[in-house]
């Protein structure tokens, strides 16, 4: 069978955004033989011009959800077939979970059902059974309300941190700005805690306040996986954190595959009891203070680092065609092989900020460096996201030079 005629016997896939997660996510699967339809409301993306799609623009899932459902039914019956559609981002998630009904009579979703994403992204619910099955977490006190911070700060130490319940919660106009673009903030006071929830409560009262667990960004350790508990499919790979931007609460830039067996049991623990099914990434982060791992989050969607897998003997994307698609079950850990994933552009960014502000330990950057290497956006097979990134860089540094001779 001709490579053409392979892809047609295989559905098509629809890969919402194409940034970091997204591009990897239409090279693995165009690797696996199928289709891949890349949509984007961003014109300007690296990953629109990948050879492993075909772009097409679309409305934004987060501003234009009721257009962008409209553009995907409508993009689903162009097709002809029922295609498997992938979020990349928590908008993408919140979008596809509210649309769900209508846009399962269309694509194949191959995600959690909702009942258990709900239990996933309220961090109270997952805390909960977390401390049910015995896994390690930090202390937590949600406030939900301006005047019940008074009585929580009785039971928070500091310094703290301070944290959406679900991730979305924080990317949304202002409030996004408002935390200087960070998924969490560490306080260090009392007053200072009680300023920034007075702007953040005007968008959005509902926060936690958290235990801060001492140690830099190398103490944060994921289990990466596919998971299915109904068919027995597992896939999964350990990494370290190596770098984050914003240094301490920003999105990882420089991870790297290492054996972590502690965080293998208490992981698969929680899928399982979820009756989880979909790609899944599990954080927890190192307390020195009693010699354990304690849960931090779990991720419901691919993510940007997945490929790492694959670059460890672990295809999650493989993974989760054969179950999904040729009905394969398997069963699936780490080879053992050290490599680092990099997000080019992050690396530079926290290079250059949390390198000049002391945020990083002397060494960290060459020690990211180390070994082999995979990259987020540059492929020598796919060059063009990278030559785009390329002079997207290219075009914010002239920018900025200008911008400085003018003052």
């Amino acid at each position: 069978m001709t490579g053409a005629a392979s892809r047609d016997a295989l559905p098509p896939a629809v890969v919402l955004n194409m940034h970091y997660t997204g591009l990897a996510l239409a090279r693995a699967l165009r690797a696996q033989g199928l289709r891949v339809h890349g949509v984007s409301s961003d014109p300007k993306l690296f990953g629109n011009v990948s050879r492993a799609i075909e772009f097409s623009l679309s409305p934004d899932t987060e501003r234009e959800p009721q257009q962008c459902r409209e553009f995907l039914i409508e993009f689903a019956r162009k097709l002809g077939r029922r295609a498997l559609l992938f979020p990349t981002r928590d908008h993408d998630l919140h979008f596809i979970r509210a649309h769900r009904a209508e846009l399962g009579e269309h694509y194949e979703l191959p995600l959690a059902r909702n009942a258990v994403l709900d239990r996933v992204l309220d961090k109270e619910q997952l805390f909960l059974l977390a401390r049910e099955l015995g896994v390690p977490c930090p202390h937590t006190v949600y406030v939900r309300r301006i005047d019940e911070l008074e009585g929580a700060l009785d039971s928070v130490t500091f310094p703290c941190v301070l944290k959406p319940v679900s991730a979305s919660q924080w990317r949304k106009p202002g409030i996004w700005e408002a935390v200087g673009m960070r998924k969490a903030v560490i306080v260090e006071t009392r007053a200072e805690l009680e300023a920034l929830y007075g702007r953040l409560s005007a968008y959005d009262p509902l926060v936690c306040l958290q235990d801060y667990i001492p140690g830099d960004d190398s103490a944060l350790v994921i289990v990466g996986a596919y998971f299915d508990a109904r068919s027995g499919a597992r896939a999964w790979y350990t990494a370290r954190k190596l770098l984050q931007y914003p240094a301490f609460a920003g999105t990882g830039v420089a991870v790297r595959s290492c054996a972590v067996p502690e965080i293998v049991a208490p992981s698969m623990q929680l899928l399982e009891a979820l009756d989880y099914s979909g790609p899944a990434e599990i954080e927890f982060k190192y307390d020195p203070r009693h010699n354990d791992f304690k849960l931090i989050e779990i991720n419901t969607r691919f993510w940007d680092q997945h490929a790492l897998g694959a670059a460890c003997g672990v295809d999650l994307v493989a993974a989760l065609i054969g179950d999904r698609v040729h009905q394969r079950k398997i069963s699936l850990g780490a080879d053992g092989s050290t490599v680092t994933w990099i997000a080019e552009d992050g690396f530079l960014l926290s290079w250059f900020g949390n390198r000049r502000q002391g945020l990083q330990r002397p060494g960290s950057f060459r020690e990211a460096w180390r070994g082999k290497r995979v990259f987020a956006v540059w492929s020598a097979s796919d060059p063009l996201p990278a030559l785009r990134l390329l002079g997207s860089l290219l075009a914010q540094a002239f920018a900025m030079l200008v911008a400085a001779v003018r003052r």
